[in-house]
């Protein structure tokens, strides 16, 4: 009798162990993760451009309370002793909610004879009043403001508004009655 050859049959292995390279791929990904979270929660975080964003933030967003928490001890002492001195004193307390469009922000290196001393160019824009006018009818202008910020005791930086220019209060705060601003 003959005998029919045919082609070999071969079983394909199904391996699920991690080879050699691809361990090392995931290790230095899981470096990399490791160090994005450590510089974030551990640098950024506590950074002066972070400070002043949080401080912009909290103006666009018209919550007072942050921008106090925010603001430095001799602007409090000099100017704000109060949340509420703050809240009718300061324009930007409630003046631009929800119209700060952008901001971008040029920070300075910090002097080496004063390093808890922080000087950073914002440019800032701010949306018109509403006031009468539909959202997409307002325009928008672009200020330069200069943010000078120091780092306290407990080494948070605030905002220090006695030495800071902020042009962006050229632009008409909004009235009380403003239908963007009723927060």
């Amino acid at each position: 009798m003959a005998r029919i050859v045919g082609p070999a049959r071969t079983r394909e292995r199904f391996s699920t162990r991690v080879r050699g390279s691809e361990l090392i791929v995931f290790l230095i990904v899981a470096l990399g993760l490791a160090y994005a979270a450590r510089y974030y929660f551990v640098v950024y975080r506590h950074s002066p451009g972070f400070a002043l964003g949080e401080y912009l933030g909290a103006i666009k967003a018209g919550d007072v309370s942050k921008q106090y928490a925010l603001i430095d001890a001799a602007d409090k002492r000099d100017f704000f002793p109060t949340e509420q001195t703050y809240e009718k004193g300061a324009p930007q307390a409630r003046g631009y909610a929800a119209r700060v469009i952008s901001v971008k922000f040029d920070e300075q290196p910090a002097d080496p004879k004063k390093p808890h001393i922080v000087v950073i160019n914002a440019n800032v824009s701010i949306r018109g009043s509403a006031q009468g006018k539909a959202l997409y009818e307002t325009s928008s202008d672009a200020y330069k403001d200069t943010y000078t910020l120091r780092e306290d005791k407990e080494g948070h930086w605030k905002v220090w508004l006695g030495r800071s220019q902020m042009n962006m209060l050229k632009a008409s705060p909004s009235p009380p009655g403003d239908p963007i601003n009723s927060g």
